[in-house]
């Protein structure tokens, strides 16, 4: 994939576990990638202002990072996930796309006695949102079943934008024999017509049984794939 609105400079500061909260078992997701797959989508969408949700978000990095490196262009963000767990990390990180919270972090690398070049990241990042924050929504929900979803709205949505998840430190978490084709399905009957969907897999397979693509991409070892409105 040849980047076109996401520059090559350093993302450091957007890493995971430099500001943005981790833990083991929520693996991370490149912020440059994130940002590229972002506008690239909401120029398909056409639109200045777009709301994003990420339906597997385990810690909310990709949310996250959209959310401070993009929020001029966001009204607000939807993050679920199957657990629990992940919904409180996404909502810690979530957090962190306003001024207040970024400052509540740099403080707390201070107390925590960080490196200083994580305290720095987080002095960055504050000057990068510029005193904006945006709306936001945190809820446990099963992207592949349509009746776990009644505690969000997602009819306003415009992107859809998830890393799917993998063996080696995720798994689906889904009575359903087919996730992908499951979850695309439950997206088509909640989302407006407009709305991009973004899917990354590290494994091809994973999409094996799913509909034809509106655009693919490959980066590295992840294949990437858009789907609009059948």
């Amino acid at each position: 994939m040849r980047f076109e609105y996401a520059p090559a400079v350093s993302y450091e500061d957007l890493g995971s576990g430099q500001v943005l909260y981790s833990a083991p078992g929520f693996p991370a997701f490149p912020a440059r990638v994130s940002i590229e797959l972002f506008e690239r989508a909401r120029q398909i969408v056409g639109r200045q202002q777009v709301s994003v949700w990420d339906p597997m978000c385990g810690a909310g990095g990709i949310v996250a990072t959209l959310g401070i490196a993009c929020a001029h262009s966001i009204t607000n963000v939807i993050a679920t996930d199957i657990s629990g767990d992940a919904v409180w990390l996404a909502r810690r990180n979530l957090e962190l796309t306003s001024p207040q919270g970024l400052s509540r972090r740099a403080n707390e690398l201070r107390q925590m006695g960080a490196n200083p070049s994580r305290i720095a990241s987080a002095e960055r990042l504050m000057k990068l949102v510029d005193g904006r924050a945006i709306a936001f929504e945190a809820a446990v929900a099963d992207i592949t079943d349509k009746a776990s979803l009644p505690g969000i709205d997602p009819s306003m949505i415009d992107i859809v934008v998830t890393d799917l998840p993998y063996g080696s430190q995720t798994h689906w978490q889904t009575a359903s024999e087919r996730p992908l084709v499951s979850m695309l399905d439950v997206l088509w009957h909640v989302l407006p017509r407009h709305a991009v969907v973004v899917v990354a897999a590290t494994d091809r397979s994973a999409f094996d049984a799913g509909p034809p693509a509106y655009r693919a991409f490959k980066h590295g070892h992840r294949t990437i794939k858009m789907y609009r409105a059948p």
